[in-house]
């Protein structure tokens, strides 16, 4: 009996050990890598789309949710990207600013969770980019060694109404994954 229980918590120790070297890649109920149709039967796509047409005419490389809570806040969308066999490989959560100080704020408290949660652990490679003053952007990025991305942003670009606004933007994806979808793109040109 003794000996099972420390195989038990030998187990558990590994068990945590191995979900520590990775960036998380499960949403909602959804891991990176999900059909469209699961993805749009979790409750936050299905609420979403019952207040609105719902799916008529809906394409199927892109879900908008909006105001999504993860991490503690909410966010004012959430986009789910598909690929060419309707899978999900990319999420991106954003937030808009008219203020350079909060998002800023924003930015940095944001960018203190996920040093918590991924910064210096066994697996997982830490990169950032700080252009701020030169161009208003600036990243940091977490990558496991399986290819997945937490990848922090905070940018200063027009909005697709041609408003400037401050963005902070948080993705998670696969890099091999997004890699393959950008060339099949490409292939399209």
């Amino acid at each position: 009996m003794k000996r099972f229980f420390l195989i038990l918590a030998a187990a558990s120790v590994s068990l945590a050990a191995f979900a520590q070297t990775r960036v998380q890649d499960s949403f909602f109920g959804v891991r990176l890598g999900a059909s469209y149709k699961e993805v749009f039967g979790t409750d936050v796509v299905k609420n979403e789309y019952r207040r609105s047409a719902g799916m008529k005419n809906h394409p199927k490389y892109r879900l908008s949710v909006n105001n999504v809570r993860l991490g503690g806040r909410e966010w004012t969308e959430c986009l789910f990207y598909f690929d060419d066999e309707h899978r999900l490989y990319q999420l991106r959560f954003y937030d808009a600013f008219k203020n350079e100080d909060v998002s800023g704020t924003c930015y940095e408290q944001i960018l203190e969770l996920l040093d918590k949660k991924y910064k210096d652990r066994p697996g997982i490679i830490r990169e950032c980019r700080s252009d701020w003053e030169d161009s208003k952007y600036e990243s940091v990025s977490y990558t496991d060694r399986d290819g997945g991305v937490c990848e922090l942003v905070r940018e200063y670009k027009a909005s697709a109404s041609g408003h400037y606004f401050n963005y902070v933007f948080l993705y998670y994806y696969n890099k091999n994954v997004k890699m393959g979808v950008e060339h099949s793109y490409m292939e399209e040109l």
